[in-house]
């Protein structure tokens, strides 16, 4: 099965986080904030790549800079300071979809 998931952080609660999603049925990797439960999109990447293959996804976020790679590539970068509280990190899921994540990984980039 095609599947689309993706990476939330800055997660303040179930209503207010930063989410990243690669969905290969649309062809495109997306930068969202879900503030007050409404998303927005703040980047779009148009990306294909082969169907049922394991994709390799890293978000690095300083302060109110962001940067999202897929399988290495920086694909969006921007600023945005809707959250500035580091708060919790997860994985998201399309709600039809079937999607697996494996070595999942949260570093802090604070010394």
């Amino acid at each position: 099965a095609i599947s689309s998931g993706g990476v939330i952080w800055r997660v303040q609660d179930e209503e207010n986080y930063y989410i990243a999603r690669f969905n290969p049925l649309e062809d495109n990797l997306r930068l969202y904030t879900v503030h007050k439960g409404i998303r927005r999109m703040l980047a779009n990447a148009r990306v294909r790549l082969p169907a049922g293959q394991w994709v390799a996804m890293k978000i690095v976020q300083k302060g109110s800079r962001f940067e999202v790679y897929l399988n290495g590539k920086k694909l969006l970068d921007g600023t945005n300071d809707l959250f500035k509280k580091t708060g919790g990190v997860g994985l998201w899921t399309k709600a039809d979809s079937v999607t697996s994540f494996d070595d999942f990984l949260v570093k802090s980039l604070e010394q």
